[in-house]
């Protein structure tokens, strides 16, 4: 969790500490809490995508390919001197596509968080 949003919680906690509210749990903190995690869900998988990127497939031919959604999968070929036995998945997705897509997952993971007694959020 970056520093600032652990200090920002913690404000909150302490805040509602020193209004008298017991362990310092308020909706707007738990709130905060639930967003902060489904965040770092979506910084994890931004990241491996990222890495995912970071190298382009080797050039081939005579390989065999298959759509799914808006990716294509390509496996095998050969690259003049050497069989490939790779699996590639190859994204088509458009970008404002993805954002779109993103946003919708972030708010269903949001969603499934459910309030449990002690009133912590927890994911199910």
């Amino acid at each position: 969790m970056p520093f600032s949003l652990r200090l920002s919680l913690d404000d909150l906690r302490a805040r509602a500490q020193s209004a008298g509210v017991p362990g310092g749990e308020t909706p707007p903190l738990a709130e905060a809490q639930a967003k902060a995690r489904v965040a770092e869900w979506r910084v994890r998988a931004i990241e491996a995508e990222r890495l995912g990127l970071a190298q382009p497939p080797t050039g081939r031919s005579a390989a065999a390919a298959a759509v799914s959604g808006c990716r294509v999968l390509v496996h095998g070929g050969f690259t003049g001197s050497l069989a490939l036995q790779q699996l590639l998945a190859l994204d088509l997705e458009l970008p404002d596509e993805r954002q779109r897509r993103l946003a919708d997952a972030f708010a269903v993971r949001l969603d499934k968080e459910v309030r449990v007694p002690g009133g912590a959020f927890v994911l199910v």
